[in-house]
């Protein structure tokens, strides 16, 4: 087996889990975990714009979320607005709500129809490119980087890119699942967020940390929180049942046709039942994991150096 691509530590386990085709290994050093063997570009890209959509409705209910903290952590850092890049912007919400702040922005995006439904919404510049590719529009002043970084087969490179389209000084706002979290620790490759072939890296707090510092950023900001992962209750309701049902883990191949539960009407009522009747305790358990980078989401905002 290869060293870990983050701390090039030879000693890895295998995540346990339902997969057939793929595995996910983690890293004996920094807790990385990636996926064995990793998907070819080709394949990604074939998935992507076949088998792999983003609900419009749950999209837009996270933009509306998402948003406010965006422009707190974007005015604690920028005095005046500049150039944003936002990659994997999607149905373009988040960078229209940033326009209107002032904001000039920019945004790529692997699916063709939500970056085509972007421009024809709200007349911002959202490019179909392939995730990897950094547009050539620098200087840019900030960029947003919501759960892209563990679809990248190379996110090292691609952050390196990314540090040479930014002022220096300019910041990075990064989400993407948590690999040190409890969920991911005590679920393991049932959890929903080890989910191959779209997460081919689930990256912990330090190897996330020292593959930022190699690309040329330093954290300001490291947090954990629910974020966009299912709610502690319901996702070990859902884990229970798929090993109950002897249910796989791995995604629809492209060629097959059918919504996957979770795009299905009764799964969205089920979850959003569950949530409401579970608040109180799912903020205590993220605070409580937030202090020490628990939670299923990492958050972090980063300077260009």
């Amino acid at each position: 087996m290869t060293a870990c691509p983050v701390c090039g530590e030879n000693a890895s386990a295998p995540v346990a889990g339902p997969f057939r085709e793929w595995r996910y290994v983690r890293c004996a050093g920094c807790a990385h975990c990636r996926l064995i063997p990793m998907p070819g570009e080709d394949y990604l890209g074939a998935y992507y714009n076949s088998a792999y959509r983003v609900p419009p409705e749950r999209y837009f209910a996270a933009a509306r979320r998402e948003v406010p903290l965006v422009r707190r952590m974007l005015a604690r850092r920028h005095s005046s607005r500049g150039c944003l890049l936002e990659v994997g912007a999607s149905y373009g919400a988040m960078l229209a709500a940033l326009r209107d702040d002032g904001w000039d922005v920019i945004g790529t995006e692997l699916d063709r129809r939500a970056a085509e439904q972007a421009h024809a919404r709200y007349g911002i510049d959202v490019r179909f490119e392939a995730l990897a590719v950094v547009p050539d529009k620098g200087p840019l002043d900030a960029v947003v980087l919501f759960h892209v970084i563990e679809h990248l087969p190379e996110p090292e490179a691609f952050l390196v890119a990314l540090r040479a389209q930014l002022k220096r000084g300019g910041t990075l706002l990064l989400k993407t699942p948590n690999g040190g979290s409890w969920l991911a620790e005590h679920v393991q490759g049932w959890w929903e967020w080890f989910a191959p072939p779209e997460h081919v890296h689930v990256f912990s707090p330090v190897s996330l940390d020292l593959v930022l510092k190699r690309a040329g950023f330093v954290p300001d900001y490291t947090t954990t929180r629910l974020g966009d992962a299912h709610p502690v209750t319901f996702e070990l309701l859902r884990v229970g049942a798929r090993r109950a049902l002897g249910r796989g883990g791995e995604a629809r191949p492209p060629a097959s046709g059918g919504l996957p539960p979770s795009q299905r009407a009764w799964y969205a009522a089920a979850l959003e039942s569950i949530r409401l009747a579970t608040w109180p305790l799912e903020a205590l358990l993220e605070r409580a994991w937030a202090r020490r980078l628990r939670g299923p989401e990492l958050l972090v905002a980063a300077r260009a150096v």
